[in-house]
């Protein structure tokens, strides 16, 4: 792959959501650690599971987090550290260089047409349109969506929940931006929905877009639309290589999983997992490789082929183990 310049860089980015009930603090973290570089030009797959921590990157990045979240670490963006902007400062990077495509049509303004909301983006972006232009550019943002023109006239309850999917990538690329985010805009739509939805990234991906994180809770789709792909897991990247590579030789106990399961059509998220109270590697209460180590002491990154990383202590021993025979070796 040819050497490109950082356009997005996440360092060492650590989010802890802070509640008070009673006066008392429960903190939950959501990122512990993650770290990843995304080139200019490149369409980067993040695959993890409901509570990884996609979600959270996404707002922490588009500065969307509530007050009481506590933040550390940096997330540069062409060399700016946006956590250092104040709220007026980021709210002019989102939308005109980093716009996002929501997961569901819950987040639309149930109280406003889509003209209304597609307008103000380009009010904030594009003040000096006349109504007849920013009517045109609205038109063709949703035909090119494959949407009829007059949805805009319609409220967010009007619309079918893949016509709200179509409305949210309108929105997402009316200017143009210099880096979207793609955040599971395929939740709860059948296959059909979701590969029309899915196809349509991909076109834009190509077309429109220069550079692109997608995140996904199935692995399949990193196979289709990205360059690179990383494993999210518990707040942290724990493999991470050139797609074709991770595909050939996935070496974290997670990302075998993920595959072996995709592959017979089976979805490992529905098993009841999560996140657990433990200094160590957060897998380790699922993993049946785990030793004392493990949840001890969290494991380093280390590079198992060029550009393939993988957090797991026991990484050099899995590399040549295939998805199928883990899940039978261990009976998973």
């Amino acid at each position: 792959m040819e050497m490109r310049m950082p356009l997005l860089e996440v360092r060492n980015l650590h989010v802890t959501y802070v509640t008070r009930v009673q006066r008392r603090e429960t903190e939950v973290p959501a990122l512990t650690g993650l770290s990843l570089s995304l080139s200019d030009g490149e369409r980067y797959c993040l695959i993890g599971g409901i509570g990884a921590g996609k979600t959270t990157l996404m707002k922490t990045i588009l500065g969307l987090l509530p007050e009481s979240a506590r933040v550390r670490g940096e997330v540069i963006f062409e060399g700016e550290n946006l956590l250092r902007l104040s709220p007026e400062e980021l709210r002019l990077y989102r939308w005109r260089r980093i716009s996002v495509v929501f997961e569901s049509g819950s987040y639309l303004n149930p109280n406003m047409t889509v003209a209304e909301q597609l307008g103000e983006v380009l009010d904030l972006h594009s003040p000096g349109l006349s109504l007849s232009d920013k009517a045109r550019i609205i038109r063709e943002a949703l035909a090119k969506v494959g949407l009829d023109p007059l949805i805009a006239l319609r409220y967010p309850h009007e619309l079918s929940e893949g016509q709200k999917r179509r409305v949210l990538i309108a929105m997402a690329l009316l200017t143009e931006p210099k880096l979207l985010i793609v955040d599971n805009p395929i939740a709860g739509l059948d296959y059909v929905l979701a590969r029309q939805i899915v196809e349509l990234i991909k076109f834009f991906c190509k077309e429109r877009v220069a550079t692109a994180l997608l995140m996904f809770d199935d692995i399949r789709w990193a196979a289709e639309l990205g360059e690179r792909t990383g494993i999210i897991h518990a707040g942290r990247i724990v493999e991470e290589a050139e797609t074709g590579e991770l595909f050939e030789r996935p070496t974290h106990p997670v990302t075998k999983i993920l595959i072996a399961t995709a592959r017979t059509f089976e979805s490992w998220w529905s098993v009841e997992w999560r996140a657990h109270a433990t200094e160590g590697c957060q897998f380790a209460p699922q993993c049946p490789l785990a030793e004392e180590r493990c949840y001890e002491q969290a494991p380093p990154s280390i590079e198992v082929a060029p550009g393939h990383r993988v957090a797991c202590w026991k990484a050099r021993e899995l590399v040549g183990v295939s998805p199928e025979e883990f899940l039978r070796q261990f009976a998973i």
